[in-house]
């Protein structure tokens, strides 16, 4: 049975994409990072203000605006296996165990809205100086298989491929009072879909009967019980 704490979720990578671009720096402070797509990231900024208290009559540039716009499967990483028995619940004496998870790349598009040119390339060059040519890793939380409490994430590193970016001011919301400029930068996230834990049972006992082939019909010798 599987336990009703545990989710079945992905949006971890959404949260994970955010929080490992709200890490970049202006000015001595995380970068504002709201998840929405181009059309609502206006909207999604003032709200995030409202909600941290920190409402202004005029939107604070820069910022970045987060969304997942398509995902794929795999095949290059597809494993069709079970796991079994690797997480013991000693609380419970139960063993789990699960498929392999399925291999999806994500595909993330960012949009860093700026004032100008100059804070769009110190943000872009800030991005460009975390990755190794255009690799980069990116923490995700992923449910944990049931422990003593049945419950809980892991932290694994997940490897990320930079796309490259473009200008896409053109396609910027309305702003009446500020010119806003804007650079998209798309990202891969070799992400997986991971499925519920099984519980598996535990062998407590074999019995095996051993039988002498040598005769027609066999003949039954003993029965071996383990443990007895």
């Amino acid at each position: 049975m599987v336990p009703e704490t545990y989710a079945q979720t992905y949006s971890n990578f959404d949260k994970a994409f955010v929080d490992w671009f709200h890490s970049l720096q202006w000015k001595n402070r995380p970068l504002i990072t709201v998840f929405a797509s181009p059309e609502r990231a206006f909207g999604q900024l003032r709200y995030w203000l409202k909600q941290h208290k920190m409402e202004t009559e005029t939107i604070p540039l820069p910022f970045a605006s987060i969304d997942r716009i398509s995902e794929e499967f795999d095949p290059t990483r597809f494993n069709n296996a079970n796991l079994y028995r690797i997480a013991h619940n000693e609380t419970e004496g139960k063993w789990y165990g699960m498929k392999r998870p399925l291999p999806y790349t994500f595909l993330f598009q960012a949009d860093i809205w700026a004032r100008n040119k100059k804070d769009l390339d110190l943000l872009g060059t800030q991005l460009s100086l975390r990755q190794r040519m255009d690799e980069v890793y990116l923490l995700v939380d992923f449910p944990q298989i049931p422990t003593g409490d049945c419950s809980g994430y892991m932290s694994l590193w997940t490897l990320m491929l930079s796309k490259g970016c473009k200008e896409s001011s053109q396609l910027e919301p309305g702003a009446k009072d500020q010119r806003v400029l804007r650079r998209s930068f798309t990202y891969e996230v070799k992400g997986w879909k991971v499925f519920e834990p099984e519980e598996h049972g535990i062998v407590e006992q074999v019995i095996a009967d051993v039988y002498d082939a040598s005769s027609t019909p066999d003949v039954f010798i003993e029965r071996i019980v383990v443990p007895e």
